[in-house]
């Protein structure tokens, strides 16, 4: 028997509070919604895109370890207006 007490947190609140233990490269050329599923996949969750207008990276963004990972889904939401 267990006693005591559980904290349930959502997904997003997990986005902003965990920090990436590896660095996270935005490849040039990549689309923006390939790079947000891609995320996704590494942080394990079931993204959801709607409305967007699909760009195109014009160069390389790379993220250093120790970033939460909603800063990453910002950058690429703000990169195609999402």
């Amino acid at each position: 028997m267990y006693k005591g007490t559980l904290e349930l947190r959502s997904l997003l609140a997990r986005h902003i509070d965990d920090l990436t233990y590896v660095k996270w490269t935005i490849s040039k050329g990549i689309t923006s919604s390939a790079s947000y599923k891609a995320v996704f996949k590494y942080l394990g969750g079931f993204p959801s895109i709607k409305g967007i207008t699909d760009k195109k990276f014009n160069k390389i963004h790379v993220f250093d370890v120790g970033v939460p990972p909603m800063q990453i889904l910002q950058y690429i939401a703000d990169y195609c207006g999402g």
